[in-house]
C-alpha cells in the first residue's frame, strides 16, 4: 500500500574555485583632462540648417481624385457585398451548403 522508505541520495561533492589571483589596479593617466570653467556658458554645437523639401515630397499631401483608391464604384461594390452579406446572416437557418 506504501511505498517504502528510500532515502535520500547524499549530497554531491562540493568542489570550490581555484584562487584567483590579486586585481592589477589601472595605472593612473598622465594628465587629468582640465574642467570647465563654472561660470562658462555651454558651447553646444550649431545645428544643421534643414535641407528644403523636393517639390514632389511637398505634393505627396494632396489627394487628387484620379489617384485615389476609393471611388464610387468601390463604395458601390462594398456596399453590394455588404448587403448580400446581411441577407445572408438573416437567414443563416435555412441557408445549409451541407444539406
Amino acid at each position: 500500500m506504501f511505498a517504502p522508505f528510500i532515502p535520500p541520495a547524499p549530497p554531491p561533492s562540493v568542489e570550490f574555485a581555484p584562487e584567483l589571483p590579486e586585481p592589477v589596479p589601472p595605472e593612473p593617466e598622465s594628465e587629468p583632462l582640465p574642467l570647465p570653467e563654472p561660470d562658462a556658458p555651454l558651447l553646444l554645437p550649431e545645428p544643421d540648417p534643414e535641407p528644403p523639401l523636393p517639390p514632389d515630397y511637398a505634393m505627396a499631401a494632396v489627394v487628387r481624385p484620379s489617384e485615389s483608391a476609393v471611388t464610387a464604384s468601390s463604395l458601390r461594390s462594398i456596399g453590394i457585398s455588404f448587403l448580400l452579406h446581411q441577407g445572408w446572416w438573416a437567414n443563416r437557418d435555412s441557408f445549409d451548403l451541407f444539406r
